[in-house]
């Protein structure tokens, strides 16, 4: 909120109105003590429709209205995990897809009437699935009103910025060694030594790094706003702290440990598999398909090449996310070694990756290794990966990248230049003076090539 309302601040000194949209009653509740700069649209939590779903569906270009609810009720734990098994602590019975369908009517509905009535704006938004961010990008789009969504970039200090849900990124894709000066030829192998060189994490969260005070601040904060609900603020709490630790230490004995995992990727041939964390916005909205990964791990486990292993890794972090059900079957399927193994040790060993769209896979080009993605990420579609558009052919890509000889040093130069060029100056969440006059300097920047 502090940082919405700062960044809001700078775009009124640049001479645009900022216009916050909150997303729910409890934010609003926040957000009403916390802004200072701009309007706010409270009446959109109390919208009544006036015009039918169907009719707003098929203007807006949504063919199943489903997709976009789906990612909502996984955040809210209100659709299945990936193994169709009950949450810790939550679970439902039945799918309640009727309370976000009208979520999604509501919201659809009062930005219709709010873009034709001439009251629409630029959405800035941040990366995410949530039914309010994605009607607000298909109604916009519909009005031919530019858009800022943005992500993080691998640099440090850096944000993407893109007018689409998908990771379109022309300086990646345009990239070619040939046409780089020396400076930038330089520059490029200096990412790519930073990156294969450093052994902390590629992408650093955005904004500052939190205290312990800022900890406490902060759960209180989401106690005050939440405090007409406190049950599910509870039972998150619970399930982070306590069931996904249990879970955890339970899922360890599925794994291999540190010993038999290094023996295993530096005498093997194998293929690295990535486990993604499912109720992440790169696997709700930007890879549906593959929100159950069990199945895919089990189908990449007959796609093989003869003579290959299929090896899996759990992040660290998110020990203990999956059911046990989900981590007794991968173990059967795949390789499933330690996920305290270094990452960067498993993709050094491999003869090949496969992402939907995480980390590994930018990492993984910059060592030069084919990557296959099975998903939009901001590295595929450019020709430095093997994508696979049709699932059926999956074996044969498999087998078209682990004979292939991976990137050379200018394609490799050519997609770090690209990133280079494709990300701006700021984090979202900073709230330091610097940084939000810089974020909000990126923004006009991004607006003024639009």
């Amino acid at each position: 909120m502090e940082f919405l309302d700062l960044v809001g601040e700078e775009i009124q000194e640049r001479g645009a109105l900022p216009v916050y949209i909150p997303q729910n009653r409890n934010i609003a509740e926040t957000a009403a003590k916390t802004l200072s700069s701009g309007q706010y649209r409270r009446d959109y939590l109390n919208h009544e429709p006036t015009t039918g779903l169907n009719a707003l569906c098929e203007k807006y270009g949504i063919d199943s209205p489903k997709r976009l609810v789906f990612p909502q009720m996984v955040y809210d734990r209100s659709y299945d995990s990936p193994s169709a098994r009950r949450y810790w602590l939550s679970g439902v019975e039945s799918m309640d897809y009727k309370s976000y369908l009208d979520l999604l009517h509501r919201t659809l509905d009062f930005l219709d009437t709010l873009y034709e009535n001439g009251d629409g704006g630029i959405p800035l938004q941040w990366q995410g699935a949530e039914i309010l961010r994605r009607a607000l990008q298909r109604v916009a789009d519909y009005h031919d009103y530019p858009s800022v969504r943005a992500s993080v970039s691998p640099l440090s200090g850096k944000i993407f910025l893109r007018s689409t849900e998908e990771m379109q990124f022309p300086s990646i894709e345009a990239a070619t060694y040939e046409d780089m000066t020396q400076e930038e030829r330089e520059s490029a192998q200096e990412l790519r030594e930073t990156v294969a060189g450093n052994r902390k994490a590629v992408i650093e969260y955005p904004g500052q790094p939190e205290t312990l005070f800022d900890n406490i601040q902060r759960k209180l904060q989401r106690i005050r706003e939440y405090k007409h609900e406190i049950g599910p603020v509870a039972i998150d709490w619970l399930r982070r702290r306590v069931a996904k630790r249990a879970l955890g230490k339970i899922s360890k004995q599925w794994y291999m440990d540190e010993q038999s995992s290094r023996e295993l990727i530096e005498s093997t041939r194998y293929i690295f598999y990535p486990l993604h964390y499912f109720r992440e916005s790169r696997v709700t909205m930007r890879a549906p398909a593959f929100y159950n990964q069990l199945w895919l791990i089990e189908y990449l486990s007959r796609s093989l090449p003869l003579g290959y292993e299929l090896v899996v890794k759990d992040h660290p972090q998110q020990l203990g996310a999956l059911p046990l059900s989900h981590v007794r079957a991968i173990s059967r399927y795949s390789k499933a070694i330690a996920p305290t193994i270094s990452g960067r040790d498993v993709i050094t060993h491999a003869d090949a990756v496969v992402t939907l769209n995480n980390t590994v896979g930018y990492e993984a080009i910059m060592y030069g290794k084919p990557v296959l993605t099975l998903a939009d990420a901001f590295y595929s579609d450019g020709g430095y990966t093997h994508d696979l558009r049709n699932p059926d052919a999956l074996p044969s890509v498999l087998d078209n990248a682990v004979t292939s000889e991976g990137l050379a040093e200018k394609e490799i130069a050519a997609f770090a230049h690209g990133v280079r060029e494709s990300s701006y100056d700021g984090s979202w969440g900073d709230t330091r003076p610097e940084n939000v006059e810089t974020f909000a300097e990126s923004i006009t920047e991004y607006l003024g090539t639009r």
